[in-house]
């Protein structure tokens, strides 16, 4: 794949090369010899029209988990963060070992315990870990939808510079097997000073509110007070924390 140079912009095919935009620049790559309707009836393009089928369910799934993780999601400006959910799905995708070749879903892989596995930390934001903001033990119980720092010292959350509070906030992502959708549940949003806080913190959602599977994250945002008032500081951090 080739980068086109100077004034000239222009898409389409041209003497069998195909100009086309990438991430605002004009790139030129040869055609290919796929033809569609072939890859639609010929028997050598099984496999093609297998992944294909695949594909597309996955990117439909992994559209609506960010759209329902919008409020938080925004907040973290990962790029290319579609990639990276796409490609986790495919993985629990994959642990659906009971539909044939063609016909696998994720719905089937998180019905797995390798597939809600792979759900199992899966951060949102990879230059923003969770244990790169907090480094304090944490325990989980998903069923009653509560995490708890039963001995948070000074120290365990590392504050960037211009950082006077951090917010944490516990959520759960409802996934309806049937439906294949995701409906978001917020809890309260606990704000922690950075000097002075509860060595014990507590942090709960109302897991009454949805059913199906239960996805549950956790979304810490560091925050900067400016005249009385919290703004919020980018390098958000959200993980999953439970599955169940």
């Amino acid at each position: 794949m080739g980068k086109l140079k100077g004034i000239l912009k222009i898409t389409g095919e041209y003497d069998g090369l195909l100009f086309y935009e990438l991430n605002g620049q004009i790139v030129v790559r040869k055609k290919t010899g796929f033809e569609g309707k072939g890859i639609k009836t010929k028997a050598n393009y099984v496999r093609t029209r297998e992944n294909a089928s695949e594909f597309g369910r996955v990117s439909v799934i992994g559209k609506r988990l960010r759209m329902e993780l919008y409020p938080f999601l925004k907040k973290i400006h990962t790029p290319y963060l579609h990639n990276y959910v796409l490609k986790q799905f495919l993985e629990i995708m994959r642990c659906d070992i009971l539909s044939e070749r063609g016909k696998r879903t994720v719905t089937m892989g998180l019905q797995t315990e390798e597939g809600r596995k792979l759900l199992q930390g899966f951060e949102f934001n990879k230059n923003v870990p969770l244990s790169s903001v907090v480094v304090s033990k944490f325990e989980v119980l998903a069923e009653e939808g509560q995490l708890v720092f039963p001995d948070l010292k000074k120290g365990d959350i590392r504050f960037p510079e211009y950082g006077s509070h951090i917010a944490l906030e516990l959520v759960v992502l409802w996934f309806d097997a049937e439906t294949e959708m995701f409906s978001l549940v917020k809890g309260e949003r606990v704000v922690l000073p950075k000097p002075g806080f509860e060595p014990e913190v507590s942090l709960a959602v109302d897991m009454n509110q949805g059913s199906g599977l239960s996805i549950v994250l956790l979304f810490a945002e560091f925050l900067q007070e400016v005249n009385e008032e919290l703004l919020g500081l980018e390098g958000c951090s959200l993980t999953v924390v439970g599955t169940d």
